[in-house]
Protein backbone atom coordinates (compact mmCIF):
# COMPACT_ATOMS: atom_id res chain seq x y z
CA UNK A 1 0.00 0.00 0.00
CA UNK A 2 1.27 3.45 -0.85
CA UNK A 3 1.65 5.78 2.11
CA UNK A 4 -1.03 8.48 2.21
CA UNK A 5 -0.83 8.92 -1.56
CA UNK A 6 -3.40 11.52 -2.30
CA UNK A 7 -6.00 12.06 0.35
CA UNK A 8 -3.84 14.47 2.31
CA UNK A 9 -3.17 16.47 -0.85
CA UNK A 10 -6.81 16.36 -1.94
CA UNK A 11 -8.04 17.38 1.50
CA UNK A 12 -5.71 20.37 1.51
CA UNK A 13 -7.71 21.80 -1.37
CA UNK A 14 -11.08 21.16 0.24
CA UNK A 15 -13.20 23.74 1.91
CA UNK A 16 -12.26 23.94 5.59
CA UNK A 17 -15.77 22.81 6.56
CA UNK A 18 -15.40 19.60 4.53
CA UNK A 19 -12.02 18.79 6.03
CA UNK A 20 -13.43 19.40 9.50
CA UNK A 21 -16.42 17.17 8.77
CA UNK A 22 -14.09 14.32 7.75
CA UNK A 23 -12.20 14.77 11.01
CA UNK A 24 -15.34 15.04 13.15
CA UNK A 25 -16.85 11.98 11.49
CA UNK A 26 -13.84 10.00 12.64
CA UNK A 27 -12.84 8.80 9.19
CA UNK A 28 -9.77 6.60 9.11
CA UNK A 29 -6.92 7.55 6.80
CA UNK A 30 -7.92 4.64 4.59
CA UNK A 31 -11.56 5.74 4.39
CA UNK A 32 -10.43 9.28 3.65
CA UNK A 33 -8.16 8.06 0.84
CA UNK A 34 -10.94 6.06 -0.80
CA UNK A 35 -13.59 8.77 -0.39
CA UNK A 36 -11.26 11.49 -1.65
CA UNK A 37 -10.30 9.51 -4.74
CA UNK A 38 -13.82 8.43 -5.65
CA UNK A 39 -15.04 11.94 -4.95
CA UNK A 40 -12.58 13.14 -7.58
CA UNK A 41 -13.87 10.82 -10.27
CA UNK A 42 -11.85 7.65 -9.74
CA UNK A 43 -13.78 4.39 -10.04
CA UNK A 44 -13.37 1.61 -7.50
CA UNK A 45 -11.08 -0.44 -9.76
CA UNK A 46 -8.74 2.53 -10.24
CA UNK A 47 -8.67 3.23 -6.51
CA UNK A 48 -7.94 -0.43 -5.75
CA UNK A 49 -5.09 -0.47 -8.24
CA UNK A 50 -3.56 2.76 -6.97
CA UNK A 51 -3.77 1.79 -3.31
CA UNK A 52 -2.79 -1.81 -4.07
CA UNK A 53 -5.79 -3.26 -2.25
CA UNK A 54 -8.73 -5.38 -3.36
CA UNK A 55 -11.82 -3.87 -4.90
CA UNK A 56 -13.92 -5.40 -2.11
CA UNK A 57 -11.78 -3.49 0.41
CA UNK A 58 -12.43 -0.27 -1.49
CA UNK A 59 -16.15 -0.99 -1.40
CA UNK A 60 -16.08 -1.66 2.38
CA UNK A 61 -14.15 1.53 3.06
CA UNK A 62 -16.55 3.55 0.92
CA UNK A 63 -19.50 2.08 2.76
CA UNK A 64 -18.10 2.64 6.26
CA UNK A 65 -16.87 6.14 5.42
CA UNK A 66 -20.21 7.15 3.95
CA UNK A 67 -22.04 5.83 7.01
CA UNK A 68 -19.80 7.86 9.32
CA UNK A 69 -20.33 10.98 7.22
CA UNK A 70 -24.10 10.43 7.10
CA UNK A 71 -24.19 10.14 10.89
CA UNK A 72 -22.36 13.46 11.33
CA UNK A 73 -23.65 15.52 8.45
CA UNK A 74 -27.05 16.43 9.92
CA UNK A 75 -25.60 17.63 13.23
CA UNK A 76 -22.77 19.48 11.52
CA UNK A 77 -25.19 21.24 9.18
CA UNK A 78 -27.56 22.13 12.02
CA UNK A 79 -24.70 23.54 14.05
CA UNK A 80 -23.51 25.64 11.13
CA UNK A 81 -26.99 26.96 10.43
CA UNK A 82 -27.51 27.99 14.05
CA UNK A 83 -24.15 29.71 14.49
Amino acid sequence: MKSRPVAAQLLEGLDADLSLLAELAGLTDQETDVLALTGNGWNQREVAGWLEIGQATVSRRLHSGRLKLADHLPSAMAERLTS
